[in-house]
């Protein structure tokens, strides 16, 4: 008799260190999703429940531990005999509502079915972490536990402010010290089991503490990285180019001045130039795709972005978390988003197709408050020097300035 295909392979291979307080990790899961809802996109560094009940002498385990622990032996039971587990309700919710669109993509499809390509390349263990805060850039939809450039913003603002128009999501109470943990040592020195390793931060090539251990450990696996694109060095490039297969995933949300604003203090042609060298350089890229974060500061450049993006084959939008929060697009008048929807429009490509799914279910949500966004824009803007009217879509500053007017 033919064994029974499991319903997730993840629970048998994926561990996940992403949720930490100083140097231990207080949970471990095997894929980003669980607990979730459809239509949720939290965080995964904030505020994360805890839903397989990890307890507080967990934080000890390495990787493979964890794999053989009996939370994990309950998830892979569970797979195993076709069980759903509750866990891991939010693919059970949309393998029921999957939608079919007229032009046969998909919009809901679900995660243990379309698994990412790192996960669907490896058969062995699978150590995805994040690691500090540590990044050159200061987002403007980022937090301080992602980045630690955020210092020098708060040293002109209040926390407090920045506290009330982030719905609470500009924290510095959380801190991340994964480099120090005994996971980051137990990867270091037994990468000869490990078939991939997934890296994300902060900015894992900004990190030293990375470029250490991407020196020390064994090349013969796949490598994941979620990078803003910007240390593509010659070196770097080099030094990838030695691991067997190279993932990575590209967070970039938005083109030339706006991306400028966005992303502080970086620049657009400077992330070009990195990008063509890590293209020229790495003759082992397995998959490359596009992260975007998509706020109201984005959301009238989505356009040129698509035009520019358009040899990228994925292209992942989320909308700014937490949606509610100044920049977020709830915040816009229907008009805007509308003229969002129509500009995008224009681009007949399966990523524009994605994009458009995720407008229309924000039209659904809309509560219009222009004085949130405004707050949150222009405090970002006196610590730095910025005016949003030099960087941001002329019909959004317009919008802007006629609310300026009237509060």
């Amino acid at each position: 008799m033919d064994t029974l295909k499991p319903l997730c392979t993840l629970p048998f291979k994926s561990v996940i260190l992403d949720v930490w307080q100083d140097d231990k990790c207080k949970q471990f899961h095997p894929c980003h999703h669980i607990t979730k809802n459809i239509d949720d996109d939290h965080c995964p560094i904030h505020g994360m429940p805890n839903p397989l009940n990890w307890n507080e002498q967990s934080y000890k385990l390495n990787p493979k531990e964890v794999l053989s622990h009996p939370i994990y032996k309950k998830l892979q039971e569970d797979m195993s005999n076709g069980v759903r587990n509750k866990a891991c309700q939010v693919c059970w919710d949309m393998d029921d509502n999957l939608i079919n669109h007229d032009d046969n993509h998909n919009s809901k499809k679900s995660y243990r079915l379309d698994l990412k390509p790192i996960e669907r390349d490896t058969d062995g263990l699978i150590v995805s972490i994040f690691c500090d805060n540590v990044c050159n850039m200061a987002c403007r939809m980022c937090t301080p536990v992602a980045s630690n450039r955020f210092q020098k913003d708060l040293e002109v603002l209040k926390i407090s402010d920045l506290e009330n128009v982030t719905d609470n999501f500009f924290n510095t109470n959380i801190k991340t010290n994964a480099t120090s943990s005994s996971q980051w040592k137990w990867i270091k020195n037994n990468s000869d089991e490990i078939e991939a390793l997934s890296l994300a931060g902060g900015e894992p090539l900004f990190n030293k503490k990375v470029i250490e251990l991407l020196h020390a450990i064994s090349k013969n696996i796949n490598l994941g990285l979620t990078t803003n694109g910007s240390m593509f060095t010659t070196k770097n490039c080099e030094l990838l180019n030695e691991f067997k297969g190279l993932y990575v995933t590209l967070s970039i949300d938005s083109v030339y001045k706006n991306y400028d604003y966005i992303r502080y203090p970086y620049k657009f042609d400077k992330l070009e130039i990195s990008i063509k060298r890590f293209l020229s350089l790495c003759s082992n890229i397995k998959d490359l795709q596009i992260n975007v974060v998509v706020s109201s500061l984005n959301i009238l450049e989505m356009k040129s972005f698509l035009e520019w993006s358009s040899d990228f084959h994925d292209i992942h939008f989320s909308e700014v978390f937490p949606p509610k929060r100044g920049i977020g697009i709830r915040n816009l008048p229907l008009s805007i988003l509308e003229k969002a929807y129509f500009d995008i429009e224009q681009i007949k490509t399966r990523n524009a197709h994605k994009l458009k799914d995720l407008i229309n279910n924000t039209i659904e949500k809309i509560e219009t408050n222009s004085s949130k966004m405004l707050k949150e824009i222009t405090l970002f803007d006196e610590s730095r020097n910025q005016d949003y009217r030099k960087f941001l879509n002329p019909v959004l500053v317009n919008w802007l300035d006629e609310q300026y007017c009237n509060n």
